[in-house]
């Protein structure tokens, strides 16, 4: 090879040496200049995220202050409301005190009535009992001693006041006549009546009864019967009877009736009297 080829091929050697160099600067410069800009977009996206980090923390707080504010308030709803429960719950109970104790009240002045009654009458009936058994005795000797059998006119008014006073128990003043059923009757005793109205209402209230028959065996209503229906607090009462005279005795209580009811807050509203 000759010298002139040796140069040649020196200066292309020379020249894809220094095209080499310029290729490798190039890609540093490249490389660089991308290592810039990743490090500019990742400090602006550091920036981004920490100015949304912080957008969303003071969010956060204010959220959870609201939150705070409105658990507070329904905390305080919550307390109020239970405290009026209470409240509602003691005046209920309260109220159902009071009720148990008016019942009690009216059962044992019912039962005291009825106890006092039942003794006055029992005593009553032994005080008869010993009268009627003293006539007796004398019509059997005005019998043994030849007499007709009958009783004089004062005797027989004295044994039908007896019965008749036996029969209406202090009712008005009885008109002796031929018999027992001759007995006159204006009313049914104040005792007798307020008796009957509180039994009734116990019956209805305590018991809660709807229909009630009540079957009398002593004082003026004995041998009637009652049969007692009530509705909302509206009663319908019959009365049966075999004494005429009971049966306008009831009737001519139907005011006294109508009143005592009405005091109790129940309606009297029909009474029937079936008698002869």
């Amino acid at each position: 090879m000759s010298r002139v080829e040796e140069e040649r091929e020196t200066q292309r050697i020379e020249a894809r040496r220094q095209e080499e160099a310029q290729r490798a600067k190039t890609r540093q410069a490249s490389q660089d200049f991308q290592k810039l800009v990743t490090k500019k977009q990742t400090t602006a996206a550091k920036v981004t995220q920490k100015a949304y980090s912080q957008q969303q923390k003071q969010q956060t707080m204010k959220q959870t202050s609201a939150n705070t504010a409105l658990l507070a308030r329904n905390g305080i709803q919550t307390q109020t409301f239970a405290s009026q429960l209470v409240r509602q719950s003691d005046g209920t109970r309260e109220q159902q005190k009071l009720n148990r104790d008016v019942r009690k009240s009216d059962m044992d002045r019912t039962q005291h009535t009825e106890e006092k009654y039942q003794k006055g009458e029992t005593a009553k009936a032994h005080a008869q009992g010993d009268r009627l058994a003293a006539i007796s005795r004398d019509d059997a000797r005005k019998n043994h001693g030849g007499s007709d059998g009958e009783h004089s006119d004062q005797e027989q008014k004295q044994l039908a006041n007896m019965v008749a006073e036996n029969r209406s128990s202090t009712v008005g003043q009885a008109a002796p006549t031929q018999g027992a059923t001759g007995a006159a009757a204006t009313g049914i005793p104040q005792h007798i009546l307020q008796a009957l109205v509180d039994k009734v209402y116990v019956g209805l209230t305590a018991q809660g009864l709807s229909q009630m028959v009540i079957q009398f065996n002593s004082d003026v209503l004995a041998g009637s019967q009652l049969k007692l229906t009530a509705q909302n607090g509206k009663i319908s009462m019959q009365f049966q009877t075999d004494d005429r005279n009971v049966g306008r005795l009831i009737k001519s209580s139907q005011r006294e009736l109508h009143q005592a009811f009405a005091q109790k807050g129940l309606v009297l509203e029909r009474l029937e009297v079936q008698s002869p």
